[in-house]
């Protein structure tokens, strides 16, 4: 599949900066740009055609006094000037272009005129429209219109119910989601007749380009985003357009928390912030929580926090009563793969893993553009599955696991491996001892390089892992461990990573590392917030998080053999 053109519409003086700005063409709308009209009043090619642009698509718009709804305008009138505009775009117009007729003022209903019959004679133009399109080997499009336009198929749905009705099954439409957000229609519906839209727009207030109006404002509202990790806690403040405004941190002493704690510090980290930031009085619109672990959030709990020995602990009580607004909880895995989505490797690939080195260890899964969370919330605990059988005891309880040698105890224990008696092995701190190692071997120190080679060797086959399983475009390196960590672990992967993958997938994907420290959750937690704001007021997104009722909540059991979960299983490993 290729990937989608980016277009503008835009007047003539401006196709040259859009073009070396990066975008693939510029959308003419077709009134003023590909037809004039002549002193007497008449359509005609503009005698500069020639010079223009070819592009893919047009906008046309149908002058006001062509009355499409109206039964009693004649519709050879209509056909008359659409052929003089079609006519002119087939010079200009790639294969296969498509033309979207617009203005709201010639679909309006005329004054007196019955609904029905004013909804038959505008199908009856659309009918015209596509033949003489057709005919000039173009593509008819309908567009949806806001109510503030034109009272004649407002939405989405309504024009797909419009086309079914008049047997213009065939008809494609647009997606313009200036419009679909006036009408607060759903984006689920947009998503459900995905098959049928063949052209997409956005605009800002005043249709500007996005970004030139002043919808969304980023003053109008404020989130919050937390990321709780194993040793701090860091809330930050961000406008809608997601820029930070402010940010506190606390760290957190090594050991088991309780989330009355952890809530305690989320919500003195809020009001200082808050108490600097007078005019976002009742302007928060929520806030996203990254909490570690598994983190059910259509339950509320955290249903494994294995480095805090949490199981089944309920979390949306305390921290609602820390935070005044509107909470949205997750994990670290999804939110780092939110923010990627967003702001990294999303803008590029559409199959990607989103790797998380830090305390704990995990995999965001992006597939064909769209977040793993399965039915638990807890896809992509690739920290927990088996690098060594029957290797080291990992802090969930099992063996071997991959957290238990590339996370910060394991890199730990590879380094009491390799020297017993190191000075680094008393350093408590997770950051501290990450950040002790990288400089012991950066001075030389033979046993912290060795224990760096080694965790790039299982960090390696932990990923190749990942690339034989998923097949991914890419693999981005993320958390703070890769903020501290050297050349030489780097170095390490991309040497051994060819070793580690089949060769097919190895050939088909890219590498890359970060040293983001932070801002991959915190932004996916701000995002998450957003859109939990969004779907409050109806227009849900892909990344929300699961409303399926957890198997734990509903208490039925599934047919199959059930993995059991006893003591003497564990004992067992």
């Amino acid at each position: 599949m290729q990937p989608p053109q980016h277009g503008i519409i835009a007047p003539d003086r401006d196709v040259l900066a859009i073009l070396a700005a990066g975008a693939d063409y510029v959308e003419p709308t077709i009134v003023g740009n590909v037809i004039v009209q002549d002193q007497d009043g008449r359509w005609q090619a503009d005698p500069a055609l020639r010079d223009r642009a070819p592009s893919p698509s047009f906008a046309i718009l149908c002058p006001g006094e062509l009355r499409l709804s109206d039964p009693a305008f004649p519709l050879d009138q209509v056909r008359d000037y659409l052929q003089i505009a079609f006519a002119a775009v087939s010079a200009l117009a790639r294969p296969g272009a498509m033309v979207v007729p617009g203005s709201g003022g010639a679909r309006r209903l005329p004054e007196g005129v019955d609904p029905r019959a004013g909804r038959q004679q505008f199908a009856r133009a659309v009918q015209v429209a596509r033949d003489v399109a057709a005919d000039h080997g173009l593509e008819v499009i309908l567009e949806p219109l806001h109510r503030g336009e034109t009272d004649l198929i407002n939405t989405l749905a309504e024009a797909i119910e419009f086309l079914d009705e008049f047997g213009m099954g065939e008809v494609r439409v647009v997606a313009d989601l200036f419009h679909v957000m006036l009408e607060q229609e759903p984006l689920a519906v947009v998503r459900a007749h995905a098959g049928r839209v063949a052209h997409a727009h956005i605009a800002d207030t005043g249709r500007l380009p996005p970004g030139q109006g002043d919808w969304p404002n980023p003053g109008r509202g404020a989130l919050l985003a937390v990321d709780v990790a194993e040793t701090y806690v860091r809330v930050d403040l961000y406008d809608l357009s997601l820029a930070r405004l402010d940010q506190e941190r606390v760290e957190l002493a090594p050991g088991t928390q309780n989330i009355d704690s952890i809530a305690e510090h989320i919500g003195d980290c809020t009001d200082l912030m808050l108490e600097r930031h007078p005019e976002l009085d009742g302007k928060v619109l929520g806030a996203g929580i990254s909490l570690p672990g598994q983190v059910d959030p259509a339950r509320g709990v955290t249903v494994f926090a294995p480095n805090w020995g949490w199981h089944e602990v309920p979390l949306l009580d305390a921290l609602e009563r820390a935070v005044p607004v509107p909470v949205r909880i997750d994990n670290p895995l999804m939110a780092l793969a939110t923010g990627e989505l967003w702001f990294g490797a999303g803008r590029r690939f559409r199959n990607f893993v989103a790797v998380n080195l830090g305390t704990g260890v995990g995999a965001g899964i992006i597939i064909d553009g769209q977040l793993l969370r399965g039915p638990g919330n807890s896809a992509g605990e690739w920290g927990h599955t088996t690098l060594i059988w029957n290797g080291r005891a990992c802090g969930c309880g099992r063996k071997g696991c991959v957290e238990a040698y590339v996370g910060v105890e394991g890199i730990r224990a590879t380094l009491c491996e390799i020297a017993p008696e190191h000075e680094l092995l008393e350093v408590t701190h997770h950051r501290t001892f990450i950040e002790r190692l990288m400089r012991a071997d950066a001075a030389g120190d033979s046993s912290a390089q060795e224990a760096l080679l080694r965790t790039g060797d299982y960090l390696s086959a932990g990923i190749g892992n990942l690339v034989n399983l998923l097949n991914p475009e890419h693999v981005s390196v993320l958390g703070w461990i890769t903020r501290y960590a050297g050349a030489e672990l780097h170095d390490r992967v991309r040497e051994r990573i060819a070793q580690e993958c089949l060769p097919g997938p190895s050939s088909m994907f890219s590498m890359e590392f970060t040293e983001a420290d932070g801002e991959g959750v915190s932004l996916g937690m701000a995002v998450l917030a957003l859109e939990g704001f969004l779907e409050r007021v109806g227009l849900p997104s892909p990344s929300s998080a699961p409303a399926a009722t957890s198997p734990a909540e509903d208490g039925a059991r599934r047919p199959g053999w059930a993995v059991p979960h006893s003591a003497s299983s564990a004992s067992r490993r």
